[in-house]
């Protein structure tokens, strides 16, 4: 299947989704109304019209419409950011096929920086909501008295962007800041979702230089070594666990579109590489040495959320056994869903959750520390 990008938009491709949303319009708007009239949970009701309208997207329109709009990489919703946000868009070119887009200024010389790696199940363009929360980071380390630099990896996404490609690119990004003066122990490596599963990929090439023979070793040193890693939600789990359909009616996305984006992605890796294709296959050993990697590791997944046994499962088996509990902390949301941390940012002004500012804070207190 050919790769979709925005020269792919036509009149019917317009036409046939309007003609979708007109359709479906009612059926949202009475989900919207039955969804808060009965909030089990005490959800502020923006949460639960972000959530309603999230998993009403996810369920109703496929990735190819999606990306026959908004094109097969997320430079379109990081322009739509930047014009919500007030923000002067920057993107660069870094080689390999990649680009880095700045969140806010670019800074006037190398210092601290959060480097975000977006998901969207490696089909789905991220939504400007995604790119808030992140943005929301650097404002808030703000106003602890540090500013910081935030960049977004913009890559190729699924079918045209198949693996190793997601993982080169954001090699080549890291690469291109590291060029550029950056320091790996100024670096937060930020990843939600599949952007999540991407960061821990890099940092199994760190790890085992050669298991990708036919790529070459990466093109970052052997001696990197973030200053932390955030994964909101890893996408680990890939052909499906325990959780998924306990949880398959309240979380963000269906178990049928967990087990299709994984099922397509798990098809473009080699078996003899079972932990590039998902984490929680890595051999029991895959992981030792993570500290030489990373200093500090912040898990946050929903327990409403479809692969959360996985996540918990991953955690447990690979992260707890490599890092002291100074260095590695699991934030276990409650009643909370896949990539919760980003519906506090649906709409403005943004009112957050505890778990939101906890989040918020351990990246401030990673920075300020040393």
């Amino acid at each position: 299947m050919g790769g979709l990008s925005q020269t792919n938009v036509t009149p019917t491709c317009f036409l046939s989704v309007f003609a979708k949303v007109t359709l479906l319009l009612p059926v949202l708007v009475y989900q919207i109304f039955t969804k808060i009239a009965s909030n089990t949970h005490r959800h502020a009701p923006r949460r639960v019209l972000a959530h309603t309208v999230g998993r009403f997207m996810s369920d109703r329109f496929h990735f190819t419409e999606l990306q026959a709009l908004f094109g097969n990489d997320s430079t379109i919703m990081y322009m739509i950011w930047a014009l919500i946000s007030l923000q002067w868009p920057r993107i660069e070119e870094v080689g390999g096929g990649a680009r880095i887009a700045w969140l806010g200024p670019k800074p006037n010389k190398p210092g601290k920086l959060i480097l975000y790696v977006p998901g969207g199940g490696f089909v789905n363009p991220i939504p400007p909501t995604n790119i808030a929360s992140i943005h929301e980071m650097k404002k808030h380390t703000k106003q602890k008295g540090l500013d910081i630099g935030v960049a977004m990896v913009v890559y190729k996404l699924r079918p045209e962007g198949r693996f190793p490609s997601q993982l080169l690119q954001t090699e080549c990004t890291l690469h291109a800041l590291l060029t550029a003066g950056f320091s790996p122990e100024d670096i937060i490596l930020c990843g939600d979702s599949a952007g999540a599963h991407i960061a821990l990929q890099l940092i199994s090439h760190i790890l085992h230089p050669t298991a990708l023979s036919n790529i070459g070793k990466p093109v970052l040193p052997s001696t990197v070594k973030f200053r932390g890693v955030v994964l909101i939600s890893p996408y680990v789990g890939l052909a499906g666990c325990s959780s998924l359909l306990r949880n398959g009616n309240e979380d963000l996305i269906s178990p049928e579109n967990y087990l299709s984006w994984g099922s397509g992605y798990l098809g473009d890796v080699p078996v003899d590489i079972p932990a590039f294709a998902d984490p929680l296959l890595a051999p029991a050993s895959w992981f030792d040495g993570l500290a030489t990697v990373v200093d500090q590791i912040l898990v946050v997944a929903g327990e409403k959320e479809c692969l959360i046994d996985a996540i918990v499962e991953f955690h447990n088996t690979h992260l707890e056994p490599q890092l002291t509990r100074d260095k590695l902390r699991f934030m276990r949301i409650q009643d909370g869903v896949h990539d919760d941390f980003v519906l506090d940012f649906a709409f403005p002004p943004y009112v957050l959750t505890q778990s939101t500012r906890d989040i918020l804070d351990w990246v401030a207190g990673v920075f300020t520390q040393g």
